[in-house]
């Protein structure tokens, strides 16, 4: 929907819980909704119009205005990532 997330991540190098979101058509940022935990190397992606962050913390989703954890049996080993993604469109 023309918005581009940006999740945790490393903040003076700390993990962080924060979620700001780009606007694309207005070019601004603002404040997202905060992780329920500070994530060092989290991966991201969207499915219908939902968030997933998957990190060696949990699993969860941004479903109605709220971060959910899942689980996601025979998902991806988070503890290491070599990459980080996500899903634009």
């Amino acid at each position: 929907d023309g918005k581009l997330w940006l999740i945790g991540g490393k903040v003076d190098f700390d993990p962080s819980s924060s979620v700001v979101i780009y606007d694309i058509d207005a070019d601004s940022w603002g404040p997202g909704p905060a992780l329920p935990h500070a994530l060092l190397c989290p991966r991201a992606t969207t499915l219908d119009g939902e968030v997933f962050v998957a990190a060696s913390a949990g699993t969860w989703l941004y479903r109605n205005a709220t971060w959910v954890g899942v689980e996601v049996p025979g998902g991806p080993n988070a503890e290491f990532p070599g990459c980080a993604s996500i899903l634009l469109g």
